[in-house]
């Protein structure tokens, strides 16, 4: 088996994905390579082709790819988001994310979750997913959220708890650049710091974050394509 230096150089590919059926691979802020769990070591010519090994080995979760030694590492340890952020550095690695359950629609993929939950909660649990509680950036997408809950009131991403009226994606702090309000809201002052939708009118209502057991969600996947 081949020995590979997995401090390696950065690929200049920006901050997009390698597309496969069922699943893509997603850069991961991490400056190394695991250390344990390599459960395979090979030879390829491009970062494309170590994707497509590790599409063909059943215990393959993510590689990575050193250019110069055209070295690719497959290796079988779950990388979430929250792990891979933890680590800082202007080097990366791949990882693989299923997309099985979710339903494509141009650049984003969406999964409905029906189970209430408070608003915490579903942020925590699209994040543990890989993904992030959606947001819709204009009327088209805000009116497919409403459709893939099948017309159920659902969470959206939205806070405005750092600073009153100022409404932000929550795990970004990025302003909202769209808005669907129900006529009269937002209208819940500071004790209202969150947003739901109502599926059956596509209205956004402000409301209480630790309301318990109260609405579905739905998360969603960004997919940066080739």
């Amino acid at each position: 088996m081949m020995k590979i230096t997995w401090v390696f150089t950065v690929l200049a590919l920006s901050t997009r994905s390698i597309k496969a059926p069922h699943m893509h691979f997603e850069k991961c802020g991490t400056a190394l390579c695991p250390t344990s769990n390599i459960v395979e070591e090979v030879n390829t010519a491009s970062e494309r082709i170590c994707a497509a090994v590790c599409l063909m080995r059943y215990n393959c979760l993510g590689f990575c790819y050193n250019g110069p030694e055209q070295g690719c590492g497959l290796f079988n340890l779950h990388m979430t988001l929250a792990k891979a952020n933890a680590v800082a550095g202007p080097r990366h690695m791949y990882c693989g994310r299923d997309l099985d359950e979710y339903s494509r629609f141009g650049r984003k993929a969406y999964r409905f979750f029906p189970t209430p939950v408070i608003q915490a909660a579903s942020f925590t649990s699209c994040f543990n997913d890989g993904a992030y509680l959606a947001l819709p950036l204009d009327a088209v997408e805000n009116s497919r959220l409403a459709s893939l809950a099948g017309g159920a009131d659902i969470w959206i991403n939205g806070t405005d708890a750092p600073s009153e009226g100022n409404w932000v994606a929550m795990g970004t702090g990025t302003p909202l650049p769209y808005f669907s309000w129900n006529t009269g809201e937002p209208n819940g002052g500071t004790v209202q710091n969150c947003m739901f939708m109502h599926g059956w009118n596509l209205g956004w209502v402000d409301v209480g974050c630790n309301i318990p057991n109260t609405y579905g969600y739905i998360c969603e996947k960004v997919i940066y394509w080739d």
